[in-house]
Order: C-alpha cells, then sequence, then structure tokens
C-alpha cells in the first residue's frame, strides 16, 4: 500500500495525496508545491501520516479528534477541501474566526 500525506492548515482546509506524487530534490533546486493556499494570510498548521487519528488545537482552545480516513485522497496541487465532519452535510469543524494552530498525530 502507498503512504499518503495529510496537511492541514490554520484556516482548516485539509489535503490528502499520496508520497509518490512527490520528488525528491536535492540541495538549491525548488521542490513540489504540497497545497495551494486560499489566502496569503493562510498557512501550514501542520502535516501527518494518513490512516492514524487526528488531533486538531484551535486557536479557541478547543481540542477537535478527525478521523484522517475521511478525508478524500486528492492530488498534490490545489488547495483542499475544508475539514469537516458528516459526509452528507460537511459541517465546518471551525467557528468563525477560529484557526488551527497545530496537529497532533496518534500513532
Amino acid at each position: 500500500p502507498q503512504e499518503q500525506i495529510l496537511l492541514i492548515s490554520k484556516y482548516g482546509y485539509s489535503k490528502l495525496f499520496s508520497i509518490n506524487s512527490m520528488r525528491v530534490v536535492g540541495r538549491g533546486e525548488l521542490g513540489t508545491q504540497g497545497m495551494r493556499f486560499v489566502s496569503k494570510q493562510d498557512t501550514l498548521a501542520g502535516i501527518a501520516l494518513a490512516k492514524t487519528p487526528i488531533t486538531l488545537l484551535t486557536s479557541q482552545g478547543r481540542v477537535i479528534r478527525v478521523d484522517s480516513e475521511a478525508i478524500v485522497l486528492a492530488g498534490k496541487d490545489g488547495a483542499g477541501d475544508r475539514v469537516s465532519v458528516g459526509s452528507q452535510y460537511r459541517l465546518s469543524l471551525l467557528l468563525e474566526e477560529e484557526e488551527i494552530i497545530t496537529i497532533f498525530s496518534h500513532l
């Protein structure tokens, strides 16, 4: 099975892609863009291997547990989808003006 990487931005966008879609580069070379941010203020909150439970720590002090297997596999280009719960209604996990500070992966 292919290893998959999960990226999550501070504004709650997530991206899951195969590690084989990335290429190895040498020192001084340009790498591969793993995620396109939706705004200039958005940054990477964390990176983890897929298939493990993920815990998000937010700017409002909330701790949110996310099943990484619920995130859809995508290509490495693009912004990804909002981290959400529920497959039918895609409810956003973040409150208004709340940001993800960091993520923890449970091995």
